[in-house]
Order: C-alpha cells, then sequence, then structure tokens
C-alpha cells in the first residue's frame, strides 16, 4: 500500500499474484493497474479466465505472456493471447529459445511435440494453426526420455 502511495507510477502484479486469490488480494485494495496472467502459472485457461474478468471487473489491465517451453505451454500461452479480448500487450516471446535454442520455431529441431505451433520467424508470431492446440505428441521423443516403460503412453501397452 506505502507504493501506491507513493508513487504516480503504474504498478504490476507479476510473480506476486500466482492465484486467483492472490489477485484477489491486489484488486481488493487497489494495489495495481496491470495482473501479468500466464495460463501454466495461475492453473489453467479457467482459472486464467477467472482472473482476467475479476481485473475487468475492477478496471486493471492484464497483460500476458508467452511461455517458455515445452511447446505444450507456449502453445497454450500463445492461444490465450491471440484469443483475449481486450487485446493487450503481450511480452516474453522468446522464453522458448531458453531450453531449446535457435531464433525461430522453425529451428527447434525435436521435442515433446511433432511441431511447435503457432510459428515465430523474424521476430513475428504468428496465429496458431490447425484445430486444438494444432501439434500432435511426439511419441519417439516421449518413448526416448520415458522413466518407466510400462506408462500409459509406452507403445507397448496400447
Amino acid at each position: 500500500m506505502k507504493v501506491r502511495q507513493q508513487t504516480r507510477t503504474a504498478l504490476a502484479a507479476d510473480e506476486s499474484a500466482w492465484t486467483v486469490k492472490d489477485a484477489q488480494r491486489f484488486l481488493k485494495y487497489n494495489l495495481v493497474d496491470y495482473l501479468h496472467g500466464a495460463p501454466s502459472r495461475i492453473g489453467g485457461l479457467v482459472k486464467l479466465r477467472r482472473y482476467v474478468e475479476m481485473a475487468q471487473a475492477n478496471f486493471v489491465t492484464c497483460i500476458y505472456s508467452i511461455y517458455n517451453s515445452p511447446a505444450l505451454e507456449y502453445a497454450i500461452s500463445s492461444h490465450w493471447s491471440f484469443a483475449a479480448r481486450p487485446k493487450k500487450f503481450c511480452d516474453e516471446i522468446v522464453g522458448i529459445f531458453n531450453v531449446h535454442g535457435g531464433y525461430s520455431t522453425d529451428d527447434i529441431a525435436e521435442g515433446i511435440t511433432d511441431r511447435i505451433n503457432p510459428p515465430l520467424r523474424n521476430g513475428k508470431l504468428y496465429k496458431p494453426e490447425g484445430p486444438g492446440l494444432g501439434m500432435e505428441l511426439n511419441m519417439d521423443y516421449i518413448q526416448k526420455y520415458l522413466l518407466y516403460h510400462n506408462s500409459i503412453t509406452s507403445k507397448k501397452s496400447r
């Protein structure tokens, strides 16, 4: 509360607002101008939607990151950011490269999915393609790193 009283700078809650309950506290006391939402951190798309609706009801803007790897987390964050209304800015769209390397999703040679969707090329993020997340699990990759070969994902158990 003291920070809010001593500054005219816009304030945001990011790592300190991991849950819907955390966000409620910030909103209750009018402590922030922005809430930073990420589906993987908040607990999925349903909870993120609740998070965003609470923010909007309190005239607080939500901003989104297209989060790091694995490909599924990146895809879910990307899909959310494209679908979000009202449209606000995204940041941190290079996180996937911290794990895989490269400068484009085309540079990612092997991963848990058959391809990375949506594509990121020359600094531009393109809209997601295909139904659902637009990706299929790469079962050869999963087999390579499987700890327990009797798992339900094992080809032998199918």
